[in-house]
């Protein structure tokens, strides 16, 4: 059984959050979204919408690819 690409996208998240040095607070609000729903994105419990992905991937610096699993 693979695992679920939502986790996949949370983890990339969270690594990229950590090699930045960012706090969950910082990056929920760089990326205008609420700090409950980023940490269910993390943990993989939320279906993102491809606009959510582009507002959380231009928080953190990079395109939106790097953060889908495909």
């Amino acid at each position: 059984s693979g695992e679920c690409v939502d986790h996949v996208i949370g983890r990339k998240i969270r690594d990229l959050q950590d090699a930045k040095g960012w706090s969950l607070n910082k990056l929920a609000k760089a990326a205008r979204l609420d700090k409950g729903y980023l940490q269910a994105v993390e943990r993989g419990e939320c279906l993102l919408s491809m606009s959510t992905l582009e507002s959380i991937a231009d928080a953190l610096g990079v395109h939106s690819s790097e953060l889908r699993p495909f």
